[in-house]
């Protein structure tokens, strides 16, 4: 089933979301919970995905295995 896909799967959603808004309402998050996931806006130790709009080279390099799912949000717009 479609729930489980990301089930265990909890998403911190970095400056993807704009600040105005509430998380809940945007498309990246109903589809991340639409597929199981667990979302965050902040950050906490339970957060075992980033997806980020900035990337920062100064610090640890992000794993690639990340789970992108605005890459996945901007194929089903088109």
């Amino acid at each position: 089933m479609r729930v489980d896909t990301l089930k265990d799967v909890h998403i911190l959603f970095s400056s993807v979301i704009p600040l105005d808004t509430k998380p809940e309402s945007t498309e990246i998050w109903r589809v991340a919970h639409m597929f199981g996931a667990t979302c965050y806006s902040e950050l906490s130790s339970m957060v075992t995905h980033v997806v980020a709009a900035k990337v920062r080279h100064r610090g640890p390099v992000l794993d690639t295995r990340c789970t992108h799912l605005s890459e996945y949000s901007m194929v089903q717009s088109k």
